[in-house]
């Protein structure tokens, strides 16, 4: 199944669920930072049994996950009931049991811990207490276990803007994403003692998102027929050695 097919299980008309099934998600942004995901999964030193997601949004990481690893018992958080209900139409529709969702303040302490994977992907630069959520994280995460974030760069991010405006943060943003010394202190006072931040998007992940940001104005069967280029550009950046980027990955350990 292509990454975020099961987006498909919330579209009613026939035709659009069955292109969904097809193409996946066919937002770019989301899809190449699924593909970071997917290659830091790979990377893993060892097979997670317990996981959960911290601002889970839809749950697509999760579903993604719930595949990858059927044994995992995966827990996903957020505060935004409806992108919950959304995820629990896909969980049950999917028949995902081992997978439940929460609404939760991940500026709290977690339900169900231990985990021996916890990730978050771009919740970060919502939080107005983001030491608070990384103490929560690591108290959660049983010894061994790994925390895998992905974040936006404070100074290269990618935006969600176009036109006139496209340095503009997205609604909610609390802070414009982070400098890579700044997430390293911030883990380190939060107790984790392994860590590791690369860049990601890099310059093909760059470009491919800012085409994206205008064609997906397009008509729907000109940015269908774009796609799967867009994907391709998405696995070279993935694959690509870069010094710098618009996101960051972070690998932290206790």
């Amino acid at each position: 199944m292509v990454l975020g097919a099961e987006r498909s299980l919330l579209i009613a008309n026939p035709v659009r669920r069955a292109a969904a099934r097809v193409l996946g998600d066919t937002h770019f942004g989301r899809v190449l930072r699924m593909l970071y995901l997917r290659q830091a999964l790979d990377r893993l030193p060892f097979t997670p049994r317990s996981i959960l997601d911290a601002g889970c949004g839809k749950g697509y990481n999760l579903f993604y996950l719930a595949r990858r690893y059927p044994g995992a018992r995966l827990v996903g958080l957020d505060l935004h009931a409806a992108d919950l209900a959304d995820a629990e139409r896909i969980r049950a529709a999917a028949g995902l049991h081992t997978l439940s969702f929460r609404r939760h303040d991940i500026q709290q302490p977690f339900p169900g811990a231990p985990y021996d994977l916890v990730l978050s992907w771009e919740a970060m630069q919502y939080l107005p207490d983001d030491s608070a959520m990384l103490a929560h994280v690591c108290d959660a995460l049983q010894p061994g276990g790994l925390c895998l974030l992905h974040l936006m760069h404070a100074v290269r991010a990618y935006r969600p803007g176009t036109g006139a405006d496209p340095d503009r943060w997205d609604a909610g943003q609390v802070r414009p994403g982070y400098l890579e010394a700044e997430i390293t202190a911030k883990l380190r006072a939060a107790g984790f003692t392994r860590i590791r931040v690369r860049p990601t998007f890099g310059a093909i992940g760059m470009l491919a998102h800012g085409i994206f940001q205008r064609a997906r104005e397009w008509p729907t069967p000109a940015y269908a027929a774009l796609f799967p280029a867009l994907v391709a550009l998405g696995e070279l950046d993935v694959r690509a050695a870069k010094r710098a980027g618009g996101g960051l990955l972070v690998e932290a350990g206790k």
